[in-house]
């Protein structure tokens, strides 16, 4: 019976958003006026269903509304969107920076903000919520309609990491707005189909400290991505390869992270000294024969762990974060050769952590009116 609850309060609420969008899409987008007739042609929606989202918006200070007298009959009400007093904030934490963007509905970037933050800050979500009230203050006609938090977990200061989902649900509580929390690739994944608006399932995949993946279905964005990451990573690779903490043998994630790879060189190298992924990439680029080898078996792994993740999802597009040519190149072969499937592309692809937050920001954009 509880879950039967829990089943239906889900079902209803997915219902009143996909209502809610409807009528967004129906009015927000234009600068004309529409009359509540009109939308409900449009959309589907009653008159009272339309005439509360209406009031909830203009609420917010998206719509005005406007009543005419046409003849006989009832008045007509007419709504006009403020669409170029809307904004959206893109949050982003890296390492102990957190960058806030603010962005307008044509994706232009109109006031950024950087703060530095430690552990040792007592009340961090105040003192965050008070940056991004001066940075909203300095655009006092702008209403803002949604935020996107991202958060680069490399290397992540653990105690950073909780207060900035914390600051995650202040701002969704107190500025009561639309917001997302979503890893890095998702949201310049999401960003890069916006702009290029390329069809079909993408992924971004980013082997750093763990497997990452950045996933859109049918062009919307999936927001958690954790089962699809945890399938990739362990999915096995090679045949009674190296143990994984997951019980299993010879898992991606043993070999493309970071620290696997180094240690596969240091193995291979007899080299005992400090060595790092930065060490790795100077010498592959200087064509290090071992670093050569491991890039080829990085990419064999990595296509074959795709090959299998393809049988549940047909991908177009597969970007590979930071891979080499040599990776991608073998991640391409070992991919088709085991799938025989020829149009999926695969191939690397570089962003820069500080595009990640303008990237949060136009998820929030393109989420906000799709």
């Amino acid at each position: 019976m509880f879950f039967d609850i829990i089943v239906i309060t889900m079902e209803i609420n997915f219902k009143r958003e996909f209502k809610k969008r409807k009528f967004r899409l129906a009015v927000l987008p234009h600068g004309d006026e529409v009359s509540r007739g009109e939308i409900a042609a449009k959309t589907g929606l009653n008159l009272q269903t339309i005439a509360a989202y209406a009031e909830e918006y203009k609420k917010l200070g998206f719509l005005t509304e406007r009543t005419a007298s046409e003849g006989r009959g009832r008045p007509v009400i007419y709504y006009r969107s403020n669409i170029n007093n809307v904004c959206f904030l893109g949050i982003s934490m890296i390492y102990n920076e957190i960058s806030l963007m603010l962005m307008n509905v044509n994706s232009l970037i109109i006031g950024t903000k950087l703060v530095r933050v430690d552990a040792s800050l007592s009340d961090f979500t105040a003192y965050l919520t008070g940056c991004i009230d001066e940075l909203l203050a300095t655009h006092s006609d702008k209403k803002l309609a949604g935020t996107g938090f991202c958060l680069n977990e490399y290397k992540q200061d653990k105690k950073l990491a909780r207060g900035f989902k914390k600051l995650f649900s202040a701002v969704k509580s107190k500025y009561m707005v639309v917001s997302a929390l979503v890893n890095s690739d998702t949201a310049v994944l999401n960003a890069l189909s916006y702009h290029l608006k390329p069809s079909g399932n993408l992924a971004m995949i980013q082997a750093s400290d763990e497997i990452r993946m950045g996933l859109m279905l049918d062009g919307v964005p999936v927001w958690d991505t954790g089962k699809w990451e945890k399938r990739l990573a362990h999915t096995t690779v090679v045949e009674n390869g190296e143990p994984c903490n997951c019980g299993r043998k010879g898992c991606l994630c043993r070999y493309l992270t970071h620290s696997a790879i180094c240690e596969r060189y240091c193995r291979r190298a007899a080299f005992h000294g400090d060595f790092d992924i930065y060490n790795f990439r100077i010498l592959l680029a200087g064509h290090d024969p071992i670093c050569m080898e491991i890039a080829r078996e990085n990419g064999e792994m990595m296509g074959r762990a795709l090959a299998k993740l393809s049988k549940e999802i047909h991908f177009s597009r597969i970007y590979l974060y930071t891979a080499d040519d040599i990776m991608t190149k073998a991640a391409l072969e070992s991919f088709r050769s085991l799938t025989k499937s020829t149009d999926t592309v695969i191939e690397p692809y570089w962003y820069f952590l500080s595009d990640v937050c303008t990237a949060s920001a136009q998820l929030c954009l393109s989420g906000f009116f799709r």
